[in-house]
């Protein structure tokens, strides 16, 4: 099998630089949310807040459904889970 090669694209250092002073956010989240498209401290805040109603409908999810049964089932029966995602 042949690996894949990550190519991961430079920050750019001024825009975060800018984003983490005004913002007080660490370097690295600054980075991070610039390498996300946002670049302003408001939309750094409407990004990171935790008002439900900006979220989407997790159920528009292919296949959230069969997940969530699932996640009930492993519940249910006392097992261990462990979930991950981005």
């Amino acid at each position: 099998m042949r690996a894949k090669r990550w190519v991961i694209a430079s920050p750019d250092t001024e825009r975060v630089r800018v984003l983490s002073r005004e913002t007080g956010y660490t370097p690295l989240t600054a980075a991070v949310l610039s390498a996300r498209g946002i670049d302003t401290p408001q939309a750094a805040a409407d990004y990171l807040s935790c008002d439900v109603r900006g979220l989407h409908d997790p159920f528009g999810l292919t296949d959230m459904d069969k997940a969530v049964e699932v996640v009930r089932e492993v519940i249910d029966r006392g097992e261990k889970m462990v979930v991950y995602g981005d």
